[in-house]
């Protein structure tokens, strides 16, 4: 799945480029306006494709001084479906904070790094997931709930999971060593349970009940 731009997934024309811009906004948008919005696509080809959602009843066009201003019409039925299609990356991280809970005994952190983090999620891009364990004998109790983590979330995208789990002990040596990917999980990791990264380093977590 494309976990940036989701709605390509199901639309890979332009449309899906179309749709996306006008579901950011609440206020009616020119078609020049639409173009610079949108990832890709000319103003002709963009044109072309609000005619057509139009009539299709998708999009609103309202006279302007000069053309048309566009507006999603939210009272379509297709457009609750297109919506939660929009917010899939929302969704999966939903998701992944509750399989990430599911962890047998608790993780003390848990956090997804990388391409998802920092919303550059491609098609080809993995899902990565941090899960920092109290001690190294709690790490030892994961293998089969890390298993069926990664599972999930290939079932739910399509895109492959990696999992890296590590005790609060190597967090911290790797931190010493100046191991780079502690720099990179501290800069873009979204938390999905327990203490965030930088309050384990300084040993000021609490441990999650």
């Amino acid at each position: 799945m494309d976990l940036r731009y989701p709605l390509r997934s199901l639309i890979p024309s332009l449309d899906a480029d179309v749709l996306e811009v006008l579901a950011s906004v609440h206020v009616g948008l020119g078609a020049s306006q639409i173009t610079r919005r949108s990832a890709r696509g000319t103003r002709p080809g963009i044109t072309a494709v609000l005619d057509r959602l139009v009539r299709h009843g998708l999009v609103i066009a309202e006279p302007a001084n000069q053309g048309f201003l566009y507006r999603l019409n939210r009272s379509h039925l297709l457009i609750p479906p297109l919506l939660a299609a929009i917010e899939t990356r929302s969704t999966l991280i939903s998701k992944l904070k509750v399989a990430a809970h599911a962890a047998a005994p608790a993780a003390v952190h848990s956090s997804v790094f990388g391409s998802l983090a920092r919303d550059e999620a491609t098609p080809e891009s993995d899902i990565d997931v941090l899960l920092v364990a109290s001690t190294e004998r709690e790490l030892r109790q994961w293998d089969d709930g890390l298993a069926s983590l990664r599972a999930q979330a290939e079932s739910w995208t399509g895109n492959r999971c990696q999992t890296i789990a590590i005790s609060t002990s190597h967090l911290r040596r790797l931190q010493n060593a100046s191991e780079p990917i502690v720099k990179g999980w501290l800069a873009d990791a979204v938390l999905l349970n327990g203490s965030p990264l930088a309050k384990l380093l300084t040993g000021r977590a609490n441990r999650r009940s």
